[in-house]
């Protein structure tokens, strides 16, 4: 027989009878099914099997039965087009999907049984409860490099040539960094503009030589600060990596990535017809300034250009892989639409904190379609006003 999942081990009783297994299958349902269960589950599960198979050959078909239900893969949220109170248990699936993204522990399973759960008082020490656990840590690794569009570093590969340095292990450190980070944010409960204007990290002993930082030890990540540095987010590399080309920046990209994450107004598709810049950047006697400036020429280009690229611009004090350049000849001087003129990341940083609202706004319409699984619409507009105030 083949080794049961190791969660599943410490339910297993000694016997090895009927009764038995009809507990263990009881404990069973009631997790996976997040309390939404039947008196005649156990029986169903049990009817996959014949009563002449071996205890393990039974639990094991009762498992596959757990796995192909829909109430174990689907999470249903009834049949009215009408806004209403939803239920405990749905309340129970909702939040450990959201904070943990996993299933309802046995605590939370208990308040659905009381039928509490959706009661205030109860329902923030709950959630209170849920964010000290550890797998909150989820909220960071998944909501987080959802949000900042991070899933393409999986797939990006920098030029070898011109970045021979970035392997597998580096870029999963990178990404680790903005996870760190986001989390530590969370478990300490600082205000939402600090993931804008920190002036600490969190780097191992491969990143801290990659950023050109004091070196630490080896092992696990550790905090440090930024060296005259303080603009949160956008000096991480695993950002400042995802939104360049192979062999170059892209002030496009980098633009687009403010917009879309942390402004919530992403532009528009280009127009049909409309060609980019190359993928390299190299046309000769042209610098990539010059050849953007070509480009918004075009009436159907300038409108998202114009402030897409300024946005992108006050980026380009970093490299295709996130390291600060050095020299005279960086060109990160930005002028938005309104006029206002501003130079680098931390520029960028003082125009994103001068007016935070529609960062606070973004942040939290990305968290409730998060939270919710589904879209927003004006509906949500009162909650989103309430959620991103001071």
């Amino acid at each position: 027989d083949r080794p049961l999942p190791e969660h599943f081990l410490n339910k297993i009783p000694t016997s090895r009878n009927l009764n038995s297994l009809r507990k263990v299958l009881r404990d069973l349902v009631q997790r996976a099914f997040r309390g939404n269960t039947y008196s005649n589950d156990v029986d169903r599960l049990l009817s996959l099997s014949d009563p002449e198979d071996s205890w393990n050959d039974r639990l094991q078909a009762a498992l596959v039965g757990v796995l192909m239900s829909p109430r174990f893969l689907l999470v249903a949220e009834g049949s009215s087009d009408r806004p209403r109170q939803i239920e405990d248990q749905e309340l129970a699936t909702k939040l450990s999907s959201f904070l943990w993204n996993g299933l309802p522990d046995d605590a939370l399973l208990r308040e659905v049984g009381k039928g509490t759960l959706s009661q205030e008082d109860v329902l923030q020490r709950t959630v209170k409860r849920m964010l000290r656990d550890p797998r909150s840590r989820s909220i960071a690794e998944n909501f987080g490099l959802q949000w900042l569009h991070l899933d393409v570093l999986a797939k990006h590969r920098p030029d070898p040539d011109r970045f021979p340095n970035i392997d597998t292990k580096l870029r999963q450190a990178m990404q680790q960094e903005t996870v760190h980070f986001l989390d530590h944010i969370l478990r300490r409960d600082l205000p939402v503009d600090e993931i804008i204007r920190a002036n600490y990290t969190f780097v191992d002993s491969a990143l801290a030589e990659h950023y050109g930082f004091r070196p630490v030890p080896s092992g696990k990540f550790r905090r440090v600060r930024t060296p005259n540095e303080s603009f949160g987010l956008l000096r991480h590399a695993s950002i400042l990596m995802a939104t360049s080309n192979p062999t170059r920046t892209s002030p496009v990209k980098r633009g687009k990535w403010v917009l879309t994450s942390l402004l919530d107004a992403p532009p528009p598709p280009a127009p049909p017809g409309v060609d980019g810049l190359t993928a390299d950047g190299q046309v000769e006697g042209m610098s990539l300034r010059e050849q953007m400036e070509m480009h918004r020429a075009n009436p159907d280009c300038a409108s998202c250009h114009i402030r897409m690229d300024a946005l992108g611009f006050a980026l380009e004090g970093f490299d295709a892989v996130g390291r600060a350049k050095t020299g005279t000849d960086i060109d990160d001087l930005a002028e938005l639409p309104d006029g206002t003129v501003f130079r680098g990341a931390s520029g960028l940083r003082d125009v994103l904190l001068a007016d935070l609202q529609p960062f606070r706004r973004s942040l939290a319409r990305h968290l409730l379609v998060y939270a919710t699984q589904r879209g927003t619409g004006p509906s949500d507009d009162a909650l989103l006003d309430a959620l991103s105030k001071d």
